[in-house]
């Protein structure tokens, strides 16, 4: 996001699409530890040391280091329990993968209540369903 110099949207989007020879990168490298540290922290006992060395790498991550500039720069994180763990990993998921498409996704699999969300999208568009008899039902929200 920069500055848009108008007070009646005063910041505008600029993302990794800012020209179109700009790189789009598939997948951030936080996102990567932060799918490692989610993995430890499910794991069946739960790995909460690696865990936690995972999560840590996103929270201090310093802008100049990350190839995208993507970096928080905060203290580590303390010893968490199981949950507060998963917490601050979906926390650091919706920060650091921000308007990437992934927010849905992560809400379901974290368990997060349906009020959290600003909106609820039917998963078929309607052109398809009145089209074709075989298109299944809408989950429940």
């Amino acid at each position: 996001m920069a500055p848009s110099g108008s007070t009646a949207a005063p910041f505008v989007m600029q993302g990794f699409a800012g020209s179109t020879t700009t790189g789009f990168p598939i997948y951030l490298p936080g996102e990567i530890m932060l799918i490692k540290a989610e993995a430890y922290a499910r794991m069946n006992p739960p790995d909460l040391a690696n865990a936690l060395i995972e999560l840590n790498k996103v929270v201090t991550k310093q802008p100049a280091s990350d190839p995208f500039g993507v970096g928080a720069g905060l203290p580590p994180v303390a010893a968490l329990t199981q949950a507060q763990i998963l917490e601050e990993i979906y926390r650091q998921r919706s920060i650091e993968l921000y308007m990437s498409g992934l927010k849905l996704e992560d809400m379901r699999r974290f368990g997060r209540p349906n009020a959290e969300r600003t909106r609820n999208l039917l998963p078929y568009p309607f052109g398809e369903r009145d089209n074709n008899p075989n298109t299944p039902d809408d989950p429940g929200f």
